[in-house]
């Protein structure tokens, strides 16, 4: 068994039956993590991450790794790590992290994607969501996907309407989860509009409510 790196970036990769420890670049020095460069920001988001990526490792990724994951995200080739520097920009929130999430949410994909495909755009509300303390655009835009219709884009069993609703779900977590203030208005605004559609939405209501409820949650947690 290959020892765990004492370090503070580690992630086991299961490649066929071999393990490998992915480690960080170097560090200013002991106790004071360095920004991560262009090849320690895409060694992070390479890296298989069964709980997550990490967020605190992604707000180490500096100026020059964060400029790697814009090119990395506008590159079709590597759309197989797109989920993670969608969330590794989020979290770092380099220069250009709204613009290229942003461009990356406006190129709908059409008819049937793949895997990896959903994934990413699975995870635009929660880059979004990370980014909305160093961004406030991406607030306006989290609360623009509460009500966005179907793009008309499917995977597998999951048909454009479900998808929709979907991102939709995922936005309003989003909004919670930041802790702002802010979010309020636009939960509220959106949970308003879905009661005056002639055909309501009761479980996207009923999550609209939970949501909320965690928005105050959050915004204690961060009072404290």
């Amino acid at each position: 068994m290959l020892p765990i790196l004492p370090s503070v970036l580690r992630t086991i990769l299961v490649v066929g039956t071999v393990l490998v420890v992915a480690t960080p670049s170097a560090t200013a020095e002991e106790g004071d993590p360095a920004p991560l460069d262009a090849a320690g920001a895409e060694q992070l988001v390479r890296a298989i991450w069964y709980e997550g990526l990490p967020a605190e490792e992604a707000a180490r990724i500096g100026a020059e790794g964060g400029a790697r994951l814009v090119e990395l995200l506008a590159d079709p080739a590597e759309q197989a790590i797109h989920a993670n520097v969608l969330l590794a920009l989020g979290h770092a929130a380099p220069v250009g992290a709204y613009e290229a999430i942003a461009a990356y949410a406006d190129a709908v994909p059409v008819g049937e994607v793949d895997r990896a495909t959903f994934r990413a755009r699975q995870m635009i509300p929660h880059a979004l969501g990370a980014l909305v303390d160093h961004d406030p655009r991406a607030m306006a835009r989290l609360g623009r996907e509460l009500d966005e219709p179907s793009r008309g884009w499917t995977f597998r069993r999951f048909d454009a309407a479900r998808v929709s609703r979907l991102r939709r779900r995922a936005a309003a977590t989003s909004l919670a989860m930041t802790g702002r203030p802010e979010a309020r208005a636009w939960l509220d605004g959106s949970a308003t509009r879905s009661r005056g559609r002639v055909a309501a939405d009761a479980r996207f209501e009923a999550h609209l409510a939970a949501s909320r409820e965690l928005l105050e949650q959050r915004i204690a947690e961060r009072a404290q």
